[in-house]
């Protein structure tokens, strides 16, 4: 998931998971720029799904969110398994 301009080319002229989404906007005539948003936006959205349990958590729990380490890029189970290692219990916190 990004929104970055530079990122998101790179993913997706290197890989195929907005394959389906294009083909779907080019079908519908989408131009360049309503093609982009709507598939920004989606990601963001689905991030945001994601995320939703973070802001439900106790006030005792303290959860970083840490940018996305590089090598990680292409291991799912290694990127979650960092996301995962970033929720800790407060230490100390009211």
């Amino acid at each position: 998931m990004t929104s970055n301009p530079t990122i998101f080319e790179k993913a997706v002229s290197s890989g195929t998971d907005y394959d389906a989404q294009i083909r779907a906007l080019a079908r519908g005539r989408a131009t360049l720029l309503d093609a982009y948003k709507a598939i920004v936006t989606d990601d963001i959205r689905a991030a945001a799904d994601v995320l939703r349990p973070c802001t439900t958590l106790p006030a005792e729990t303290t959860v970083r969110i840490a940018r996305g380490r590089p090598r990680l890029a292409r291991d799912t189970k290694a990127t979650i398994a960092r996301a995962r290692s970033c929720s800790t219990p407060s230490a100390g916190r009211t």
